[in-house]
Parts: structure tokens; sequence; C-alpha cells
């Protein structure tokens, strides 16, 4: 999957208020990561290669949902309509 760093995610937190919005993750560019050891144990020595391949991942936001109409906004609307 190819995923697109610069576009962030939202997702809909009812514990948040309308409009609020808090930032939970921050985009981090993907990368590969190899270590070499040498180890030497009991006389012995041993090499080993270890790789870690981190996935890039995008900004995270938790999002207020959307408030809702009222009654009077309601009527409003619909006293408007064609």
């Amino acid at each position: 999957m190819i995923l697109n760093i610069f576009d962030p995610q939202y997702i809909v937190d009812t514990s948040l208020s309308p409009g609020e919005q808090q930032q939970v993750e921050w985009p981090q560019a993907g990368m590969t990561v190899t270590i070499q050891r040498t180890i030497v144990e009991n006389g012995q020595t041993r090499t080993g290669t270890l790789t870690s391949i981190y996935q890039p991942w995008r900004a995270l936001y938790l999002v207020g949902p959307k408030a809702s109409a009222t009654a009077p906004e309601v009527a409003l609307a619909l006293s408007h309509a064609p």
C-alpha cells in the first residue's frame, strides 16, 4: 500500500466538542534501518545483521462530531426549500 504522508487522516471522536480537533500522530517518512553487530561470547566471535523496516504514516487528528441542526434551523431550512 502506498501512503501519502501529506494527506492527514481525521477520525470523529464523540468525546470532543463539535469543531474541536486534537492532533495525536505526526507524519513520518518510512525508512529501513540496518544494524550490523559483532558478538564475542566465551572466546567465540559471531556477527549478525538486524534490519527493521518502518512504514511511513500520516498525521492523525481526532475531531469532534459536527453540530446537529437545532429545530428552529431545520424549520427555517424547510421553509426555504423549493
